[in-house]
């Protein structure tokens, strides 16, 4: 066994573990939900419907931003369907903007991370494991400054035991010398 297969290697989500991400998110079902509101929708129902609108779609169409977006006009949609309401065009894209609050955000890095990559990265291997739409989290990462700590990027639509193992082949890596680090380590 060679000393690289050896070295710690630490396999590190980005959004939520590197930068803030999912408040983003938040505040923007929050700021919908309180238009909803404001149009006589009721609270718990917008805000279950978006949930079930954003479990429907994520498997469909990805976690890029764009269709967050579409996902709340959707949910607007459902609410008007459900109370016999009109589809109103003008609410209909002010809900989009709404949700497009989440595209190209500021990237505000967690506390201490860049100095903990720093320090990290000359006595482990870092690999940045994030899931996504790809031409959105690589340039959360470009913008973020922090893509020179790793080692590797990989971008997948999701994260689970099969990409995890076939990062352990990929880079020869021991998985007794391999850790997941990031808010939702599976």
């Amino acid at each position: 066994m060679n000393n690289e297969a050896m070295r710690p290697t630490l396999i590190v989500d980005a959004d939520d573990t590197l930068w803030e991400n999912n408040i983003y998110y938040e505040q923007c079902i929050a700021a919908f939900v309180q238009a909803m509101v404001d149009l006589g929708f009721g609270r718990e129902e917008a805000e279950r419907t978006v949930d079930a609108v954003e479990r429907e779609r994520i498997p469909q169409v990805g976690y890029a931003p764009e269709e967050f977006a579409r996902s709340l006009v959707i949910t607007y949609q459902r609410l008007c369907q459900s109370h016999d309401r009109p589809v109103e065009d003008e609410v209909s894209d002010t809900v989009l903007g709404i949700g497009q609050a989440v595209i190209g955000y500021p990237i505000v890095l967690l506390d201490g991370v860049a100095e903990t990559l720093a320090r990290l990265s000359g006595h482990c291997r870092l690999l940045l494991l994030t899931k996504g739409d790809r031409k959105v989290q690589e340039s959360k990462l470009a913008r973020s400054g922090l893509g020179r700590f790793f080692d590797g990027v990989h971008i997948v639509p999701e994260k689970d035991a099969k990409v995890i193992r076939a990062l352990l082949i990929r880079y020869g890596l021991e998985a007794e010398q391999t850790w997941m680090v990031g808010n939702s380590p599976r």
